[in-house]
């Protein structure tokens, strides 16, 4: 196993080789978001950061030392990634808050790119799986923070950038689908966490946790954080479900927190679809192109997901 000393300070090397110096990453995104006329250092700065933390995932010491699966083993991974994408994170956070519409090309080539960084690696699955994990949490920040703001353009980005990140049966498709694949199969790896070992939907409630002080000290979300929390993993389950049903799979999707809540009161997700019929054609999601921009097709999917959720059995 990995010595935790020399994890420590690979990660802290990281950090200490990223573009930000003086000005945290925050402060420095601000300023180059403020003016248009800086759009070519914000790519560049951008681009940089994306590079540091595409080297610093390359560096990942777990697989060179391919540890047994533990409680221990899997944190320090978790705690890993998280250190390395720690700027990257803000970045996101904020090109999807304060970025105008030729920034969107930047975060899907932020997305690709992570979403790629595990391609073509062999390995313990858990340990292949894990990888996964910093591109999902960048998804879940971004694809709030669009919610938040209305900014749908990114959120189709978040959501649908298409990426050649293998799924579980050697096929690419958009970010959302292989994120959804390759995190199926450590959901119940997430238990493995003490304060999420009886979680119905562990990986979601570690999501849930772990966003929670972040987004508020960039956002000011206060209570409207388990609102946005929870209408983009509707959306994401819906996006996947979409997409798998257009290839002629059932429709299916490893449901979030909402998906226990819907089986004692129905809310959020009744209450999120009925909004969404309501606006029609006009509903911002579908104009951004999600669900072929079909309402008809959106109400389909959406029915037939209820279905689903109905049917399980939450213990």
């Amino acid at each position: 196993m990995a010595n935790p000393e020399k994890r420590e300070t690979s990660a802290a090397t990281t950090k200490k080789s990223s573009p930000a110096s003086s000005l945290s990453v925050s402060d420095t995104m601000k300023g180059l978001l403020a003016d248009q006329k800086d759009r070519i250092k914000l790519d560049d700065y951008v681009t940089e950061l994306l590079k540091t933390t595409l080297e610093a995932l390359a560096a990942d010491p777990f697989w060179q030392s391919a540890p047994g699966l533990t409680a221990e083993t899997f944190q320090a991974r978790l705690d890993y990634y998280d250190v390395t994408i720690k700027d990257l994170l803000v970045a996101v956070i904020l090109l999807v808050r304060w970025g105008q519409a030729e920034q969107i090309m930047l975060l899907e080539r932020i997305f690709s790119r992570l979403a790629e960084a595990n391609k073509d690696r062999g390995g313990i699955l858990v340990w292949l799986s894990a990888r996964s994990y910093p591109v999902s949490l960048l998804s879940y920040a971004a694809g709030m923070t669009a919610l938040t703001f209305g900014n749908y353009p990114a959120l189709r980005a978040i959501l649908l950038t298409m990426t050649n990140l293998q799924r579980g049966d050697d096929k690419s498709g958009p970010l959302i689908v292989a994120i959804g694949y390759q995190i199926g199969q450590i959901n119940d790896t997430f238990k493995l966490i003490p304060a999420h070992s009886k979680n119905r939907v562990p990986f979601s409630e570690f999501m849930f946790a772990k966003l929670g002080a972040q987004l508020e000290e960039l956002l000011f979300l206060g209570n409207s954080y388990e609102r946005y929390f929870d209408e983009y993993e509707i959306l994401a389950a819906l996006t996947f479900a979409d997409y798998r049903e257009a290839e002629g799979q059932r429709v299916w999707a490893m449901p979030g927190r909402f998906g226990w809540k819907f089986a004692r009161t129905g809310r959020p997700y009744d209450t999120f679809i009925k909004d969404a019929v309501a606006a029609g054609a006009d509903w911002p999601v579908l104009r951004a192109g999600l669900f072929g921009s079909s309402a008809t097709r959106f109400e389909e999917i959406a029915k037939s997901y209820r279905v689903f959720l109905t049917e399980l059995n939450w213990y």
